[in-house]
């Protein structure tokens, strides 16, 4: 589905009127499924895939890409330019800056700090709540990062 206008999300799903779209949209692609939670501000040029729950005031930039079965928790921000693959599960709190790059499978944990132009590769699983990554960083397979 591809919604051009705020009026074509509120008759998509009449009872979540708290969506927040960007006033110069040019287009929002829904996929099958999708679940949006109260309260989310939708970028420009947003692309969701099917089965995606984006739980209550989340953030997507614009020009974002999340793929089929991912899941993004509250108060969580997806900055311009991101693409979020496959099974991703994004919790609480969490904070993705510009061209952030999520592989498949991948955990982001709560209140985790991805800064602009990280790379997370496919299964990696951070944690450690409050965890924060620089810009440019590259969080590789191998890693998992918990508290001990």
């Amino acid at each position: 589905m591809i919604i051009n206008s705020v009026e074509e999300i509120r008759n998509w799903k009449a009872e979540t009127l708290v969506w927040y779209v960007s006033p110069d949209e040019t287009h929002i692609m829904l996929g099958d499924n999708v679940n949006i939670g109260r309260g989310v501000c939708l970028g420009n040029n947003v692309v969701i895939g099917d089965n995606v729950c984006i739980y209550d005031r989340v953030v997507i930039g614009d020009n974002v890409r999340i793929r089929d079965n991912t899941c993004i928790r509250e108060d969580s921000v997806v900055g311009d330019n991101s693409v979020i693959s496959e099974s991703v599960t994004i919790s609480r709190n969490a904070d993705l800056g510009v061209f952030v790059r999520i592989g498949h499978h991948a955990i982001i944990g709560q209140g985790v700090t991805l800064h602009s132009h990280t790379i997370v590769d496919n299964y990696v699983r951070l944690l450690e709540p409050g965890l924060t990554f620089s810009s440019g960083s590259t969080i590789g397979r191998t890693h998992e990062w918990a508290g001990v």
